[in-house]
């Protein structure tokens, strides 16, 4: 793993993709590890990050 990003989540599914995606899209050349925190938030299912699943493994 060349780099590791945490990020911190609630309430946001959508700014979460985007944020990811454009993280896939600068850290193209490296191996990354990306951890997303979420405590609980109501507006989260497992369809919400099943669409990046084909860049990121899940």
């Amino acid at each position: 793993v060349d780099l590791s990003v945490i990020i911190p989540s609630y309430r946001a599914p959508r700014l979460l993709q985007q944020a990811l995606r454009s993280l896939a899209d600068d850290v193209a050349q490296l191996t990354v590890e990306v951890i997303v925190v979420d405590d609980g938030s109501p507006d989260y299912d497992a369809n919400d990050l099943a669409g990046l699943s084909g860049r990121w493994p899940l």
